[in-house]
């Protein structure tokens, strides 16, 4: 973050002149892991100072905030799944109301979002899932789990949905995803990451059943119109016993990683190695400009405490949870 020495007390108090205060995280979670994966000194400014963006133009977080309004929608229709469709549909439509960003609109954004056109896939979504809900029996949604598993391993989260699957007696998890960038590619990142192994792992400590199955449910949305078919996609994994145990074993080796970085280098941000070449994938990392500028003098700092705010993330909290503390 600036030039320090490798060991020195400089560094806490330097930090301590701009209130950052380092923490270690009460739990590591999947986000967690892969963000340290990607850049471990991303991983140290989030989760260790719990600095988070401040949201000075909320336009870019429409991605994030369009996908928890669908998220909102999608729980409130499949709670409301013991009542006739017309109040499913009504439960669906006011959480879609009351969560919608009114900012993203179509004069703002690229991909032409709009909350009638929420309505609209929400309708199409709605039209295709209907007829094949007698597959499943929903068990519960919005799931949160805190487990820890025979190998000392404590892994915290939330599931979108657990389901039974009515033509075998398997259950399944169910996450749901919105994307603008649908591709031939797209449900690799999900197969291969900590989260959703993760979820059937975490299924799997807290169910008497063997549970090896997860659905990713996505709704693809772009700047112009399609049909429902070519709106939602939908691809099951499946995670055998021993891939849960190649999981669980790379889990342990990178917390164990991070525990050991914890460790030695709470107070020294410079130890945590920034890789700059996931800076500008996919657009700048929301840490570019802190790790763009010269490490000479204090301007890394004044840079996080100007445009930065404190938010730490607690995964273990029952709903997941985001303080000033």
């Amino acid at each position: 973050m600036t030039d320090l020495p490798v060991v020195s007390v400089k560094g806490q108090e330097l930090l301590t002149q701009f209130g950052l205060t380092p923490k270690a995280p009460p739990v590591i979670d999947a986000s967690m892991l892969s963000t340290f994966m990607d850049c471990p000194s991303k991983f140290y400014l989030r989760y260790v100072l719990g600095l988070r963006p401040r949201r000075k133009d909320p336009s870019k977080d429409g991605n994030l905030d369009w996908g928890t309004c669908w998220h909102e929608t999608m729980f409130a229709f499949m709670e409301a799944r013991e009542g006739m469709l017309k109040e499913r549909m009504v439960a669906g439509l006011q959480a879609l109301e009351e969560h919608y960003p009114t900012y993203l609109t179509p004069d703002v954004d690229k991909m032409k979002r709009s909350k009638d056109r929420m309505i609209q896939q929400f309708f199409g979504y709605a039209k295709q899932w209907i007829p094949k809900e007698g597959n499943y029996e929903i068990l519960r949604n919005e799931q949160y789990f805190d487990v820890l598993g025979e190998s000392g391993l404590r892994w915290c989260g939330r599931m979108d949905s657990l389901r039974r699957v009515i033509r075998n007696g398997k259950i399944r998890v169910w996450d749901y995803k919105s994307t603008k960038a649908m591709g031939p590619t797209y449900f690799d990142q999900f197969e291969v990451s900590f989260q959703f192994p993760g979820y059937v792992w975490a299924t799997s400590q807290m169910m008497t059943d063997d549970v090896y199955e997860i659905t990713v449910d996505v709704m693809y949305t772009i700047s112009k119109d399609l049909p429902p078919e070519k709106t939602y996609f939908e691809r099951t994994f499946r995670y055998d016993a021993a891939r849960l145990v190649e999981w669980e074993s790379n889990v342990h080796m990178t917390v164990d990683r991070i525990l050991g970085m914890l460790d030695k280098y709470l107070y020294q941000p410079e130890m945590w190695a920034k890789n700059w070449g996931d800076c500008t994938r996919y657009g700048k990392c929301r840490f570019f400009v802190v790790h763009s500028l010269n490490p000479r003098g204090q301007g890394r700092l004044l840079e996080l405490r100007d445009n930065f705010e404190v938010s730490r993330w607690d995964p273990s909290a029952v709903a997941g949870e985001e303080t000033d503390q």
